[in-house]
């Protein structure tokens, strides 16, 4: 996160008390998923740029770190790229709920 981005994401995590629950990092999603690895995510938001390499790419990075029941939240899934990724990579995963522009997934069991 960059620029007036940063500022306002660091007032946000004061702001709603869960910076301690929050791990910046400086890296690209694939080498930050490297970094990872050792760990289980239980929730993840994705927010790629929406062409379908991205999109796919960070899903194959880390959806080998994801917990059982783990929960996936995509931002504009109503964008062609994302909603490819989707169908092509997420068929093991249940849709929750979906706006216009966001879709909360879960691992199916």
């Amino acid at each position: 996160i960059t620029g007036d981005y940063r500022a306002e994401f660091e007032r946000n995590l004061d702001k709603y008390g869960v910076r301690a629950n929050v791990l910046v990092t400086p890296y690209d999603t694939v080498t930050a998923a490297k970094i990872w690895a050792s760990k289980t995510v239980g929730l993840l938001f994705v927010d790629a740029a929406h062409d379908y390499e991205s999109v796919s790419q960070d899903l194959r990075a880390w959806l080998p770190l994801m917990a059982p029941e783990g929960y996936l939240i995509l931002d504009d899934v109503n964008t062609p790229g994302v909603g490819r990724a989707m169908k092509e990579l997420l068929g093991d995963w249940e849709t929750i709920d979906t706006t216009q522009k966001m879709g909360i997934l879960r691992r199916k069991q």
